[in-house]
């Protein structure tokens, strides 16, 4: 019997992850849950949810803004690394927003009239 299952939870986990292939997506929608006391950002990907603790919460906030409707649709990584948690390093997924490509740049018109 495949007991993955039975370990799957609501949110991704770091575990989800292979610690050198970050997955790349795209949020589809921002909703918040109560966790530990707290209400804590939700972002949900086409990968997943991923609980967004203060650190990822920033990471996004300083590309794509602080208004979280904003973000739909944005593309972000999804990395495997590391933290210190509670005094012990434990592994973690981080956040990182996708800067938009800048537009192209407008050729030079050589031919002009005058």
């Amino acid at each position: 019997m495949d007991t993955s299952r039975f370990g799957a939870g609501k949110y991704m986990r770091a575990a989800d992850i292979s610690p050198n292939q970050p997955i790349y997506s795209v949020i589809r929608r921002v909703t918040t849950t109560e966790l530990e006391g707290e209400t804590r950002l939700v972002v949900e990907t086409d990968a997943g949810a991923v609980v967004a603790n203060k650190t990822n919460t920033r990471s996004l906030q300083s590309v794509l803004g602080t208004d979280s409707d904003a973000w739909i649709g944005a593309r972000i990584k999804l990395a495997h690394e590391q933290t210190l948690y509670q005094g012990r390093t434990t592994p973690c997924i981080r956040l990182y927003a996708q800067p938009a490509a800048a537009p192209k740049p407008v050729p030079p018109v050589d031919d002009l009239p005058f």
